[in-house]
Parts: C-alpha cells; sequence; structure tokens
C-alpha cells in the first residue's frame, strides 16, 4: 500500500521494544481497516490514537516528534498548514 508514498518511510514486520506491535501491524489494524491513509500528518495522528487505544502505548512521544521534525519547519504532509490548523 505504501510503495508510492515518498512519505512512508518504514514498514517492517519486527516488533519494537517501546511497542507490543510492528509496524506494519500498526498499518494494517490503525490506518488500513480504520480508512485512513498512510500518508498525511492527520492520518498519522488519528492512527497514533488508535494504536494508544488498541496497545495502551502513550502516543505523546510520536506526536511530539511529528511536531519537532515536521510542523514547526512548516511540512505538513497531505494538506496546507493553513487547512491542517484550521479549528474543525
Amino acid at each position: 500500500m505504501s510503495l508510492d508514498d515518498p512519505e512512508v518511510i518504514a514498514a517492517t514486520a519486527e516488533t519494537g521494544q517501546k511497542l507490543p506491535t510492528s509496524v506494519l501491524v500498526h498499518d494494517i489494524l490503525d490506518h488500513h481497516l480504520c480508512g485512513l491513509a498512510l500518508g498525511g500528518h492527520r492520518n498519522e495522528a488519528i492512527a497514533l490514537h488508535q494504536l494508544s487505544l488498541r496497545t495502551g502505548a502513550d502516543p505523546q512521544p510520536d506526536l511530539l516528534q511529528m511536531v519537532d521534525e515536521d510542523l514547526m519547519h512548516g511540512g505538513v504532509v497531505g494538506e496546507s498548514m493553513r487547512d491542517f490548523l484550521r479549528e474543525p
């Protein structure tokens, strides 16, 4: 699903030490089955929330990393910064 998406940098079946699930399982359960695309900061934030509900993992470190590495530098994938920050 992510072969044509330059923003998706990893898909592995290995689990990490901090999280009891793999990127592949996260992509399937927290993105695909929930109707979310793999790319885009909004989709990833929603999927991280899904992941936290499913596993009990704290999404804050990943959310802070997205803010630090991308959003603070004006990089929003999938929509404009104005749309991303607009109130619902």
